[in-house]
């Protein structure tokens, strides 16, 4: 392994997750959690440093620390040149400055340094858009400084995300992500997130030969159903940014839902806002008395000159429930095609809300039954 691109790809990761540590008394440490599919990176820093490696009861992920005096300056000193985050860099100086080791700023970010991998690894996701099929890689901070040389450098955009306070670097042009990808075969991620990475080239192979909109019986979509369960196997669910094969609407960064087949076309178990359900196929009859009993169809016919016949037809489907019904609807939803929006309505109500034309035509399409 490279020295510099493994200290470029270290203080990536240091400036997204990690703390350095010093003690009214002197004692200096760094630490960090992560999940617990992220071991091998964090072992990978074990092996180079020393440090310990423990399991956080009650939760699926493993906090780092490093404390013994020789790994940790050996550790500060790799660093110490490479560190962007102004927060880690005043923790850093606190540690100079007791171990009279000079502070070095770095200098401008380019395109041919491993820190983008080590930050993608601690705070970055990859997510599928489910209602257009877009394919996004996103990055997660409390303040933009360290997000917009990222712009200049390898594309996308920043915005204020509205699911909390927060920003997003966000990309998400097929030609911008595919020169990504090339980056990180460069310089590769070491986190569970590398095995997305890795699966990225398959889904615009099977998106363009429209394998999600394949006949459910052909190969072509058995092939979709089986990367799907491939794709939802690898994100860590601890991950703040936990999505599925439905992801991050750009549109709409505070609505996102988890939903998937397995490649048996039956069940799942998923994660959904830190609870696991098993995601089923509801049987058709009993999905054709559910609606008859709890869904709405709605025609409205209105004038509209801006309409070349000089009228507006909308058409929608939905189904409320109380809140604590949100697997029922999301297998309801699942069931008929990943078909609309499931969203929150008043303080202990969800609802599903269906006004796609192409997905009212996939409900209409399960009434023979």
């Amino acid at each position: 392994m490279d020295k510099n691109r493994f200290c470029q790809w270290l203080a990536g990761l240091i400036d997204g997750d990690w703390s350095f540590y010093l003690t009214k008394k002197g004692y200096a440490s760094i630490e960090i959690t992560m999940d617990i599919r992220d071991e091998h990176a964090l072992q990978i820093i074990k092996n180079v440093y020393g440090g310990s490696i423990k399991l956080i009861s009650g939760a699926n992920a493993l906090r780092y620390c490093l404390r013994h005096k020789s790994g940790f300056l050996a550790l500060v000193n790799d660093v110490n040149g490479h560190i962007r985050n102004s927060n880690r860099l005043v923790q850093l100086n606190q540690i100079c400055v007791k171990y009279e080791i000079k502070l070095i700023y770095p200098k401008k970010l380019n395109y041919d340094n491993a820190w983008l991998s080590g930050f993608f690894c601690a705070d970055g996701s990859v997510s599928i858009n489910s209602s257009n099929g877009e394919l996004s890689i996103n990055i997660s901070q409390k303040t933009a400084e360290m997000l917009h040389p990222l712009v200049e450098l390898y594309g996308g955009s920043v915005y204020i995300n509205r699911a909390g306070p927060s920003f997003k670097w966000y990309i998400y042009k097929k030609e911008d992500i595919l020169k990504l990808i090339e980056y990180f075969k460069k310089y590769p991620a070491r986190s569970a997130k590398k095995n997305r990475l890795h699966l990225i080239p398959k889904f615009y192979e099977l998106y363009d030969l429209g394998a999600p909109k394949a006949p459910q019986n052909s190969l072509l979509f058995k092939s979709w159903l089986i990367f799907t369960d491939k794709w939802n196997k690898q994100v860590p669910y601890s991950h703040p940014d936990y999505y599925t094969i439905i992801g991050l609407n750009p549109k709409n960064p505070g609505n996102h839902t988890d939903i998937s087949f397995n490649n048996t076309g039956r069940s799942q178990k998923r994660n959904y806002s830190s609870y696991t359900f098993t995601l089923e196929l509801l049987q058709p009859q009993f999905l054709t008395g559910f609606t008859d009993g709890e869904a709405n169809f709605r025609i409205e016919i209105s004038k509209n000159n801006e309409r070349k016949t000089g009228w507006r037809v909308y058409s929608s489907f939905s189904i409320g429930l109380h809140n604590k019904d949100r697997v029922l609807l999301e297998n309801v939803r699942a069931s008929l095609g990943y078909v609309g929006n499931i969203s929150k309505q008043g303080k202990d109500s969800i609802h599903l809300q269906v006004s796609s034309l192409n997905d009212i035509t996939k409900i209409i399409d399960h009434f023979p039954w």
